[in-house]
């Protein structure tokens, strides 16, 4: 049998015939059999590829050449993943040349079938090479490619592949700008394609014109189950557009439109399609500029909705009375189905605690919401805080700054086993250690948050990203929750913190501080 040839923008590949494993047989365009050398110091995973002693042609085989042909070091990251069905090579610092080699790679590649290339510098070619590839690998259904500086060409070429692609399940372009008409290029390819069924465009930028486009996408496509909008410019019409199109929509589960700003207009025209929706399951509006007014009109829409089963209102403004109003709103309501609801960073009272006594009593409902105020008031005297009424994850942070920890270091200082995760014990014997005050409900709030994949285990990206997302959360917001219940700037809260954490170090300080040497030497060795 001839050997099979394909092309990757003028790289043509030969694999040889099923009885030839020492791949003498190359294209006579390109000969892929230049002699390289490779250090195996500079690498934690070997890569042989001696044709003398009969390597076998695998993927390991093939990537090492692909590397040799355009002069690049081979990603640690991908080599050691090559032969698994999850290959994570995220915040790899690849640029063109390597996502060039690694889709040479992938072209013949059987096993993997999860891509995550996010936070690499992609560019146009690079999204040009990717496209090439996955035309002719159908085995990779889930890509992720958040903050890869797509650039308008980079979006226009992926989006035309999409339009005919029937592979492809999962796909993120997070933090890409998608203003105006890269937005408009993304919405024809999801009204045309059949087949993707979770979608992440968050921190995209998409303003009222790309809401225009991908509303209309959404209102037309059928598959799409999963949709995440955090993060944007979701205003007044642009916002009107999205909410209208989820009461056309018959097909998505999950809406993620936390941290926009759906305002009066907004939140009417979704009480309208939460009405009509019968499939929406779990529904994030976290952060959306909703006031009372705008609660009223949407927990009519929600309560009334039959398949709503998690509701989330954090950090909107609807104050105490508000958060009231949506206990009531779903205990009057027979027919409502939501048994999750979080309402963090709304402050509550014993009255609100009172009500969540009958509505948890009648119905089986778990809410998430913040420390009554008034725990902090006793008569007329002011009771300081302490750690346990603080974020958790700002506190472990906050130490992580203190101690002048690089992310890697502090994630393996934490990773006593080696495993390369951190387990619940793990993380609560660092608690434990440095003498910061954890409860148990506090434990598992913290894991909830840094365990996104829900693994019960948290690797260094989900910490990565927990660190960049609190870091932005805090900059949104301008103002804590608790800094606001006691009336302090956001300067004299931070400040107060950091002295909480100092204080609750300090009488281990020394201990803690000899636990962390070790480990440390522990890595260097």
């Amino acid at each position: 049998m001839e050997s099979e040839e394909w092309n990757l923008s003028g790289v043509v590949c030969s694999s040889p015939s099923p009885g030839n494993s020492s791949l003498n047989s190359t294209s006579s365009k390109t000969d892929m059999s230049l002699d390289y050398t490779y250090d195996s110091s500079e690498f934690d995973t070997s890569l042989e590829d001696s044709e003398e002693e009969g390597v076998s042609y695998d993927n390991r085989h093939l990537y090492a050449r692909a590397c040799r042909q355009f002069d690049v070091i081979p990603s640690h990251a991908f080599v050691r993943q090559v032969d698994d069905k999850i290959a994570d090579v995220s915040y790899s610092m690849l640029e063109t040349l390597d996502i060039k080699a690694l889709c040479v790679a992938l072209t013949k590649n059987y096993t993997i079938q999860t891509l995550d290339l996010s936070r690499n510098d992609l560019g146009f070619k690079g999204a040009d090479y990717l496209t090439q590839c996955l035309q002719e690998n159908s085995y990779i259904t889930s890509l992720y490619l958040a903050s890869t500086k797509l650039g308008t060409d980079g979006i226009a070429i992926l989006m035309k592949f999409l339009k005919t692609n029937n592979t492809i399940e999962v796909l993120d372009i997070s933090d890409n700008n998608l203003t105006g008409r890269h937005a408009e290029v993304v919405g024809e390819a999801l009204e045309v394609n059949a087949r993707l069924r979770h979608l992440s465009l968050s921190y995209c930028g998409i303003d009222e014109h790309g809401c225009v486009s991908i509303s209309k996408a959404l209102a037309q496509n059928m598959r799409l189950k999963v949709l995440d909008l955090s993060w944007n410019h979701l205003r007044t019409r642009g916002a009107v557009h999205i909410c209208q199109a989820i009461g056309e929509n018959d097909c998505l589960e999950v809406l993620d439109l936390s941290w926009n700003g759906l305002g009066l207009d907004g939140c009417e025209a979704l009480m309208t399609s939460l009405k009509a929706n019968q499939t929406l399951r779990d529904l994030d509006l976290s952060c959306n500029r909703i006031d009372l007014k705008c609660l009223k009109l949407l927990m009519d829409g929600a309560a009334s909705n039959e398949s709503l089963q998690t509701l989330k209102l954090g950090k909107n403004p609807v104050t105490t009375e508000g958060a009231i109003a949506v206990l009531r709103a779903i205990h009057a309501t027979p027919s409502c189905r939501i048994t999750s609801l979080d309402i963090t960073g709304v402050p509550v009272d014993c009255e609100f605690s009172k009500v969540l006594e009958e509505v948890q009593a009648s119905r089986d409902i778990s809410v998430r919401h913040s420390e009554n105020f008034h725990k902090y008031q006793v008569g007329n005297i002011e009771k300081l805080p302490t750690l346990q009424d603080y974020d958790p994850v700002v506190v472990l942070f906050e130490y992580m700054r203190q101690e002048n920890f690089r992310l890697i270091d502090f994630f393996r200082c934490l990773d006593t086993d080696n495993s390369n995760t951190i387990s619940r014990e793990e993380l609560k014997h660092v608690f434990v250690t440095l003498s910061i005050p954890l409860t148990e409900g506090g434990l598992d709030d913290l894991m909830e948050r840094l365990d996104t994949d829900d693994n019960q285990e948290i690797d260094i990206d989900e910490l990565r990203k927990s660190q960049k997302k609190n870091m932005r959360q805090m900059q949104t917001m301008g103002k804590w929750s608790l800094a606001a219940k006691q009336g302090q700037s956001k300067e004299k809260f931070s400040h107060k913190l950091q002295q909480l954490v100092r204080e609750a170090v300090g009488g281990r300080q020394r201990k803690g501080k000899v636990m962390w040497r070790k480990t440390a030497e522990k890595i260097k060795t």
